[in-house]
């Protein structure tokens, strides 16, 4: 795709360029919070995580606490719908019983 097909989307100059460079390096995966971001990045072909999947892959890991971590990112200002935030925790306890 072209570097101008961007600009269909109302992304920001911040989204735009990891968008450009996780295409460029070939990322296996590229880390975006941003809605208008995660869907133009989609829409190129790259796999996309955000700060949550990432929090959620190591809470399945043992590696955190997921809700410690969430309440202090939440506490610096970290925005997460409360219904996607059930979602997740939900999940995970999902997951904690069928292990």
């Amino acid at each position: 795709m072209l570097i101008s097909d961007l600009d269909d989307y109302r992304i920001d100059t911040g989204e735009r360029e990891a968008i450009l460079l996780a295409e460029e390096i070939l990322a296996d995966a590229l880390l975006i919070d941003d809605l208008a971001g995660r869907e133009a990045a989609q829409d190129r072909g790259l796999f996309v995580i955000g700060t949550v999947g990432v929090l959620k892959r190591a809470t399945e890991k043992r590696m955190i606490d997921f809700v410690a971590e969430l309440q202090k990112l939440k506490s610096v200002g970290f925005r997460l719908s409360a219904e996607l935030e059930k979602d997740f925790v939900r999940s995970l306890e999902n997951n904690s019983e069928n292990a």
